[in-house]
């Protein structure tokens, strides 16, 4: 389901979605008793989707937002 944009304080809010991927094998699902009721399936890959957001105020001026993942030896660089 795709993310709105929203107005906060004045600011517009555009969530983009800039990756999607399944995460790796050890992490591919959530654990239960982190996510209960979770709903993913057995079968089911646990799939990351990837988001940055674009801002706009009242006067037009625009600012991408994207903390990204991390540097190279970074926890995120064995499955990002």
């Amino acid at each position: 389901m795709p993310h709105q944009p929203m107005t906060v304080a004045g600011v517009e809010v555009f969530p983009l979605c800039d990756a999607v991927g399944p995460m790796g094998e050890a992490i591919r699902r959530p654990l239960p008793e982190l996510f209960p009721g979770g709903g993913l399936g057995e079968a089911e890959e646990w799939v990351l989707h990837f988001h940055c957001y674009l801002l706009r105020d009242a006067a037009g001026r625009t600012v991408l937002v994207d903390t990204g993942i991390g540097p190279e030896d970074s926890p995120a660089a064995v499955w990002a």
